[in-house]
């Protein structure tokens, strides 16, 4: 990914952690994983990356990461506590990956942010964010 300030040796890591909680999370169906390349103006993101209202990210050039997944919802108090310092959620990992809570840890030391959006009746997408240079 030129541009991006992130290592890559650590942005494989955790896209990697994400992907394979979202895989444990799946019983039927299929991951989907797409990357996007956008910029943001004004808080606002250009086409094609469809950023949340309540994501507010700084101008300039970006990279966003989205792993959706067909699996159980989350409601507004467990997405929350999926990214929380502790989480409150026994979560579904696999030795040596990272927790999603780890994972927005890192992403925001790097400038960026994780969010977790949840579909109705089913599905789950974590999106992580990471500024451009």
């Amino acid at each position: 990914f030129p541009g991006i300030s992130a290592p890559l040796p650590r942005l494989r890591q955790m896209v990697h952690s994400l992907l394979n909680y979202s895989i444990l999370r799946t019983r039927r169906g299929s991951v989907a994983l797409t990357a996007y390349h956008f910029r943001v103006r004004g808080g606002v993101a250009g086409t094609p990356f469809p950023l949340p209202s309540d994501v507010q990210l700084n101008s300039g050039p970006w990279l966003a990461v989205s792993i959706s997944d067909p699996g159980e919802a989350l409601n507004e108090a467990a997405r929350a506590a999926l990214l929380a310092p502790e989480p409150n959620l026994p979560g579904p990992r696999t030795t040596g990956d990272l927790s999603p809570a780890q994972v927005c840890r890192m992403v925001e030391a790097l400038g960026g942010k994780l969010w977790v959006e949840s579909g109705t009746p089913a599905g789950l997408t974590l999106t992580l964010a990471l500024p451009g240079k």
